[in-house]
């Protein structure tokens, strides 16, 4: 489930980023958050969560470089799991 909600929400997250689209930041930080809650990727997690809250309390200077730390986590969680990924693929 984590995958395909970051997949889904990541083209939608690059976007209001760009744009400093502070309500849209806030809305798909908050989906990573809770979806990568489910794995306890907790580092992935406190990412998402300070992306939402900055973006929430309208602090849109901090989002590009919190967007890149988000894929920076994402890439090292995904890394991790992509053996078992494979092992369920596999059968």
């Amino acid at each position: 489930m984590f995958f395909s909600v970051y997949q889904e929400e990541l083209p939608k997250l690059r976007s209001a980023v760009a744009t400093r689209d502070a309500r849209e930041v806030a809305r798909a930080a908050h989906r990573i958050k809770g979806s990568v809650g489910n794995l306890k990727g907790k580092t992935l997690q406190n990412v998402a969560k300070t992306l939402e809250m900055s973006a929430r309390a309208g602090d849109v200077a901090n989002l590009p470089q919190l967007f890149v730390e988000l894929e920076r986590e994402f890439h090292a969680l995904q890394q991790l799991l992509q053996p078992f990924m494979n092992q369920f693929e596999s059968k």
